[in-house]
Parts: C-alpha cells; structure tokens; sequence
C-alpha cells in the first residue's frame, strides 16, 4: 500500500495552493492498516483518503460504478480479485506485473491486458496528472480492458468451454 500511498500524496502535493477534492478509497482489511494509516497522516493527506468497511462483492461492484482508477497489487505478481473485479468492469488500475508480454503470451495463451503497469509512487504520480489532462485517453483503456475480460475471460471463455464441451451457448 505505501507504493499507492505515496503516489497518490505526491500527486495531491502537486496541488499546492489548490483546494482539491480528489479522494483515495482504502478497505480496512489486512494486516498492513495501521502502517497505511500512520504513512497517511505523516504525509498529510488524511483528508484526502476515505476508509471503507470490509464489504460484499455486490457492494465492491455498486461501488466501481464510480471509480476512476483502481489499484491491484505491486508487488511485481499477477492480479487477484481485485484486479479481475476492475478487468471485467473495464476500469484502469495500477499493477506491477514483472513479466515479459512474451512470456504472459507463451504461458497464459492470451496477450497481456493493457493495465498500468507500474512499480513506483513516482509512476502512479504521473498517471494520476496524466488521468487528469485527459481521462478520455483512460477510459479508452479501461474500454480495451473490458474487452480484453470479455475475449478472454467472461462471456468469450464461457463461449471456449462450451465448444470444448459441445454445450449450446445459447442455454
């Protein structure tokens, strides 16, 4: 969390003078919320960071309805949860993957979705100014990463295991 933590006060202390509304959403779940909470207030930006109950999945997808960006995991694995969550609701989000698209390729049998795949707070920084001069560009991504979920991971794998198990798909 201190990755995303630090970005995201990095891009608010860009702000200087400004009295800017942009929000971090946090669950309070895991091990690791009381250090997030002390990051957060030694850099001063508690006003700016919302902590959210532990909820249900239902509630999790009420809730990105009205998300800008979101953020999986960085510490240099694959997604989880989190990050199928945002993938099938087409929402950009940060995640450090360390792996070449070729090897995704030759082990997943499918191209790597087009997250934002990042590794520093300076990164998640920069994305953060960049979302803000043009979220078009952002939301063009998170189109293709709904498609990319689609293709390879909702309706077309559903599609995949009834050919593979002679299903008609139309059931």
């Amino acid at each position: 969390n201190n990755i995303l933590i630090e970005g995201f006060a990095q891009y608010i202390k860009n702000k200087k003078g400004i009295d800017y509304n942009a929000k971090l959403f946090l669950v309070e779940y895991g091990h690791d919320v009381s250090h997030s909470k002390a990051l957060i207030k030694k850099l001063q930006i508690e006003q700016h960071v919302r902590w959210l109950p532990i909820m249900s999945r239902k509630e999790i997808f009420l809730l990105l309805e009205h998300t800008s960006i979101g953020c999986g995991e960085l510490g240099g694995i694959l997604w989880g949860g989190t990050g199928w969550e945002f993938l099938s609701k087409g929402i950009p989000f940060f995640q450090n993957v360390e792996m070449s698209e070729d090897f995704f390729y030759e082990t997943t049998d499918t191209p790597i979705p087009p997250f934002l795949n990042v590794k520093t707070a300076v990164e998640i920084a920069s994305h953060l100014n960049k979302y803000e001069l043009n979220p078009e560009n952002y939301k063009l991504i998170g189109k293709s990463l709904k498609e990319w979920f689609d293709k390879y991971n909702g309706v077309g794998l559903m599609e995949k295991y009834a050919d593979i198990l002679g299903i008609d798909k139309r059931i």
